[in-house]
């Protein structure tokens, strides 16, 4: 059996709700880590993938078709945008990056 954790009842720490729990936290983590390098962050995902399944859409659309709130899909649009530009400014060395190039 792993490690106890002072922190965690020895019950917590293999019921299935925590367990899914920790897993889901760990898995948050670990992808995030991966994309930061790119400036993009797991929250980014699903409005990026919403956009290149059914195209351009009107923020409003965008929040009723996620689970992301309107203040929060502001702050990843906005997000979004400055990596758009960033991109857009520095073209060449993105691609080069990228092996677009």
């Amino acid at each position: 059996m792993p490690e106890q954790d002072d922190h965690i009842h020895p019950d917590a720490a293999v019921a299935p709700g925590y367990l899914a729990n920790h897993a889901a936290r760990v898995f948050n983590r670990l992808v995030d880590a991966a994309l930061r390098p790119y400036g993009l962050s797991l929250s980014l995902i699903g409005p990026i993938m919403l956009l290149s399944w059914k195209g351009p859409m009107l923020q409003r659309d965008l929040v009723r078709s996620s689970a992301i709130k309107q203040p929060a899909m502001v702050a990843l649009l906005d997000k979004l945008e400055a990596i758009t530009r960033y991109c857009h400014a520095n073209w060449a060395a993105v691609a080069c990056l990228t092996g677009w190039a």
